[in-house]
């Protein structure tokens, strides 16, 4: 089911009212964020939230796992950084995905410290968490530079990485236009504290992406 902005809100309310209900706080990532706080032309099959606990850290597997155990049918990922989700919303299935990241000792894509910095710097309403532009639009080029990195691996998979990356890679640009076109600079700073807490073996690749991004607009510091 393709969600629109009425839906995506919708989905949205419900997964912040059973975040409340345990404690908890959301932050909306990829296109739902986007959607309503960036490029409005965006539509999404699911809704991506990190879940932060009370005082702001990543919340706890166990925490994660009861609130989606509340909103519907729950699935824990292999490395526990998120837990899927399936509700029913006009007859159909909608996934949410409660992300929870991974530590940095484990490295990888969506970092566990990058999201708590994000969540630091966020605007809060309610049980709701808007992380500033700046964050999730690394979110997305991280994850750009993620997919090219796997499709460079010759398996089954190299061929969908590939177009993953490039849909990523889009969005980074669309985003970063949408942004510049309503006058609103872009913090260099955040940027780079962000690329800080990235694995350091991608955090050129990411930077190199947003300068790019943003046709020379950004110089960033790495």
């Amino acid at each position: 089911m393709e969600l629109d902005e009425a839906a995506q809100r919708d989905v949205l309310r419900r997964i912040a009212e059973a975040a409340a209900r345990h404690g908890l706080m959301v932050a909306p990532v990829g296109s739902v964020y986007f959607l309503l706080e960036g490029e409005r032309s965006l539509r999404t099959k699911d809704v991506d939230v990190v879940v932060h606990d009370a005082k702001g850290s990543i919340a706890s597997l166990d925490m994660v796992t009861t609130m989606a155990e509340d909103l519907g049918h729950a699935e824990v990922a292999h490395d526990k950084a998120s837990v899927k989700v399936t509700i029913q919303k006009g007859g159909e299935d909608i996934e949410i995905d409660l992300l929870r990241g991974r530590p940095s000792a484990k490295g990888g894509f969506l970092p566990r410290e990058l999201l708590e910095a994000a969540g630091e710097h966020a605007k809060r309403e309610g049980a709701v968490l808007w992380y500033p532009y700046e964050y999730v639009l690394l979110l997305k080029a991280e994850a750009a530079v993620d997919r090219a990195r796997r499709a460079e691996k010759q398996d089954a998979y190299t061929e969908d990485n590939r177009r993953r990356a490039e849909a990523f890679r889009a969005d980074v640009k669309r985003q970063m236009d949408a942004r510049l076109r309503t006058g609103h600079a872009l913090r260099a700073d955040l940027l780079e504290d962000g690329i800080r807490r990235l694995k350091e073996n991608r955090r050129r690749d990411v930077a190199a992406l947003l300068e790019a991004a943003s046709g020379g607009k950004l110089r960033l510091r790495v």
